[in-house]
Parts: C-alpha cells; sequence; structure tokens
C-alpha cells in the first residue's frame, strides 16, 4: 500500500489514472481459477468407484462428439424398430410352429415395441423446439486412479455429459455410452418403465 501512495506521489496525473486497472489485473491473478466442471464431474464419478482412491489425475480430457436431442430420440426408434421386426419374424415362426406360448409372448413383446414407438413419436412432438438442441457432449478421456495399493489407468474411456456439466455416464467404449443415454429425453424412462426389454445398439 505504501507503495501504491508513493507511485501517486512521484507520477504525473495521466499515469494515475492506470493504478486501479493495474491493481484489478494484480487481484485477478492472485485469484484461483475456477475448475472446468466437466473435469470436476469425470474425476468425482471415479473416486466413488472404489473407497481406497485418494486421488484421481485427469491426464486428458477431449470433446469428440456431440447428439442433439433429436438425434437420441432417433437413435432409441431405430433400436425399437429393430427389436419390433425381430418380433414380427419370430411371432410368425412360431405361430406356424403352433408354438402358443412362445407366440403368445412374442405378441406381448411386439405390443411393448409398438407402444414404445408410438410413445417416442408423441416425445417428438412435444419437445419440437428443443430437437436441435445439444442433449450432451462426449469425451474422451485418460486418467489414472491412485490409492495406497497403486495406480488404475482409465485408457481411452468416454464420458458423456449434459450442456450444463451433469454426468450422465462413462464407459470404456464410446458404442457402450450410448445404451443408457435414452435418460435425457423428457418422459422416456416412464414411458419404458416396466418395460421387460432388452435395447441393443445398432
Amino acid at each position: 500500500m505504501i507503495e501504491v501512495i508513493l507511485f501517486c506521489v512521484l507520477y504525473p496525473p495521466h499515469m494515475k489514472r492506470i493504478i486501479p486497472f493495474a491493481i484489478l489485473l494484480l487481484l485477478a491473478g492472485c485469484t484461483d481459477k475456477t475448475p472446468d466442471p466437466v473435469s470436476t464431474a469425470v474425476v468425482s464419478e471415479i473416486m466413488s468407484y472404489d473407497p481406497n482412491y485418494t486421488k484421481v489425475k485427469l491426464l486428458e480430457l477431449v470433446k469428440v462428439d456431440s447428439t442433439t436431442f433429436g438425434q437420441e430420440i432417433e437413435r432409441r426408434s431405430r433400436i425399437f424398430e429393430s427389436k419390433k421386426k425381430s418380433d414380427e419374424k419370430f411371432l410368425l415362426k412360431y405361430t406356424a410352429e403352433k408354438k402358443k406360448k412362445n407366440a403368445a409372448l412374442k405378441q406381448e413383446s411386439l405390443n411393448r415395441d409398438i407402444l414404445i414407438l408410438a410413445g417416442l413419436d408423441s416425445i417428438k412432438t412435444s419437445i419440437s423446439e428443443r430437437l436441435n438442441d445439444v442433449a450432451y457432449y462426449e469425451y474422451r478421456f485418460n486418467a489414472e486412479a491412485i490409492s495406497e495399493g497403486g495406480k488404475t489407468l482409465f485408457k481411452d474411456s468416454y464420458a458423456a455429459l449434459t450442456p450444463d456439466g451433469k454426468l450422465l455416464g462413462i464407459a470404456s467404449k464410446q458404442d457402450d455410452l450410448h445404451k443408457n443415454m435414452g435418460v435425457v429425453i423428457d418422459g422416456y424412462l416412464e414411458l419404458v418403465k416396466g418395460v421387460d426389454t432388452e435395447e441393443t445398439e445398432e
């Protein structure tokens, strides 16, 4: 503070106008940077995997892709369209073979497929203004989890996060990451709740 006062006294008026700006720059340089929400979310998730982890070092984090709400709805629709075709094929087969029990089970499964596809169309209509909005970003990362027993490497793993930094999932393969991303669609979980069906990524 003494140095600043001396500066004001000894230097001409036009230099005095620079002082407040210089002080702000100095203070800004001393302020800690706000943690990146994406890095924080990924590190927190990995830390939750094992209580013995004492630290996680994020060695690399690269955004590799993005998916809109419209694209995610189309992905879910393709999955259930594929399942519907499979159920129709086996329904005809079991019916022709007069396997009534198997045919009845396939008919139930087919009915669920049709209901879910209709529900996805309804959701698509209800969020039409948001179809081109980004639902989530995909990141490739390398990390190192440290514990007393040694280090665990997460090499070329993938994470999906919403634009506001909410972690949706982590997977060792990018295709596996897509399997559970239907959660970003409003109403999707309610639509498939209680449906005994397996989603298979194409």
